[in-house]
């Protein structure tokens, strides 16, 4: 397990999880999704799901019909997101090595999730790959190489130390 792995199993162990699941970025996907017409089983695939809390919302405030999956990188994420929101369908796998079959997508969604990517490179044409063609997907990244001092629910930077 690389030193990224490790930081991220260690903030999913503890309560720091939850410090950004109301960031205001998270908000604008979700008014995003609501001026869209999607089909009433609509798939949708959360690349970087963390513990699923968005998804969680999207069922709640969007549409409990839709197929809501979720794919992230940590083992603790997956597991909490699990016992929080079992009707979620939610997957321990890095996000450019996906196990769906290829167009199998309606809707992709990622929030500050491609900015910790190894290879955002490889991780965006596994996204390309899932979505089925005329699919959308839904991305925010924040301002690379600036960590923002003003604000604590909008990301998280690696040289911040965990407690």
């Amino acid at each position: 397990m690389d030193d990224q792995h490790q930081y991220y199993e260690k903030i999913f162990s503890t309560a720091l999880d939850t410090r950004w699941e109301n960031a205001p970025g998270k908000e604008v996907i979700i008014t995003a999704l609501k001026h869209y017409n999607f089909p009433d089983k609509a798939n949708l695939l959360d690349v970087g799901c963390g513990t699923g809390f968005l998804l969680n919302r999207i069922y709640n405030e969007i549409c409990a019909t839709w197929i809501l999956t979720g794919v992230d990188y940590s083992e603790q994420a997956i597991k909490k997101g699990k016992n929080s929101f079992p009707y979620l369908d939610l997957f321990c796998e890095d996000g450019a090595e996906m196990h769906f079959e290829a167009n199998f997508f309606d809707v992709l969604i990622s929030y500050g999730s491609y900015e910790h990517f190894k290879e955002p490179e490889a991780a965006l044409a596994e996204a390309s790959r899932v979505l089925k063609p005329g699919g959308l997907f839904f991305i925010m990244v924040p301002t690379l190489g600036v960590d923002r001092i003003d604000r604590d629910d909008e990301g998280w930077y690696l040289e911040r130390e965990v407690v």
